[in-house]
């Protein structure tokens, strides 16, 4: 009886050390993931800062080419021409 309780407070024992280490990872990732998320943010909000003085010109450029980029995207190519494989055989576009 008194191996079988020493036998679970050792298995207790390193389920409770896995845990620790478990927790401790987790910890860190979510630091990595909020210094990740707090990077993004200052990206973006300087992407904003950056489109709201564009000029007229500078608006109409940029919507084009991303009218262009979802054209090809819809295509499902990357641009004309088109290229397959590695051997690099060009190929007709849809």
């Amino acid at each position: 009886m008194v191996d079988d309780y020493v036998s679970a407070q050792a298995a207790t024992l390193r389920t409770r050390r896995k845990a620790v280490t478990s927790l401790k990872s987790l910890t860190w990732s979510q630091d990595d993931l909020r210094t990740a998320r707090s990077t993004v943010q200052e990206k973006l909000s300087a992407a904003r800062k950056l489109l709201s003085t564009l000029t007229a010109q500078e608006k109409a450029r940029l919507a084009a080419i991303e009218k262009q980029k979802q054209q090809e995207a819809a295509r499902g190519g990357l641009g004309s021409p088109c290229w397959s494989g590695l051997r690099r055989i060009k190929i007709q576009c849809a």
